[in-house]
């Protein structure tokens, strides 16, 4: 009884701040040097949004013969609009659990900002990442290192947006991080993506995506693509 009262305050106050909530779903596939073939993702989010600050939280399933475990990643962020004489821009700060093997996991968290002018966004910011053996393997076999440490990576995205009408919008963007993946700074991905409103309160998107590998090096190679499409509710 206690548990379903504390819900039914959450809810109340919830309500009381105008609290605005969105889900989506993806299915994503595609193929890559490492994915052993076609894989297929299928994931989703949740987020709030109480007064300017909007907390998410996004988790996925993967079908890959290159991976083990079938739970992709977990993610939470935590942002708000700031607004700096007549700039505003957006801060994020985020965690991303990444258990892509049985022997090793990989962890994220960073801080992007992000601003908008006319026609072009831009988003830059810069996380650390953490490389570790699961906590039975350690144990198991008495390592005593079992972690590796990135300190800082630059993470950066360039957008174009071109609405065709008050219901198409399409965006071209070059960045070196998308949905729970982030690469190095010289792996660049280009990433296109069609939004359609069918609603007001539901919108459809279809993107496709080609990741390389390797920029401005002596030997620049295609890493993969995939193939994205979902739906999106604002409730």
């Amino acid at each position: 009884m206690r548990r379903y009262l504390s819900i039914i305050a959450m809810l109340v106050t919830l309500q009381h701040l105008s609290a605005q909530f969105s889900s989506s779903v993806y299915v994503e596939t595609g193929e890559n040097y490492v994915s052993s073939g076609i894989y297929t993702d299928i994931y989703g989010s949740f987020s709030a949004k109480i007064l300017q600050w909007k907390f998410e939280m996004a988790s996925g399933i993967t079908f890959s013969e290159a991976r083990q475990n079938r739970f992709n990643a977990l993610s939470f962020d935590v942002s708000k609009g700031f607004k700096l004489k007549e700039f505003a821009f957006t801060a994020k700060v985020f965690y991303q659990w990444k258990p892509f093997s049985e022997r090793l996991h990989e962890q994220n968290a960073g801080l992007l900002l992000s601003f908008d002018k006319k026609k072009f966004s831009f988003e830059t910011g810069l996380n650390t990442r953490i490389f570790n053996l699961t906590n039975e393997l350690s144990s198991l076999n008495n390592y005593q290192h079992t972690a590796i440490w990135e300190p800082v990576n630059l993470m950066y995205k360039i957008s174009y947006n071109y609405p065709f009408s008050e219901k198409f919008n399409f965006r071209a963007s070059i960045t070196n991080y998308d949905a729970f993946i982030i690469q190095q700074e010289t792996n660049p991905m280009i990433i296109t993506k069609l939004d359609y409103q069918l609603s007001q309160s539901t919108k459809l998107n279809l993107g496709v995506g080609y990741l390389q590998s390797g920029l401005m090096n002596i030997r620049v190679n295609y890493f993969g693509y995939f193939i994205r499409g979902g739906v999106q509710w604002d409730i």
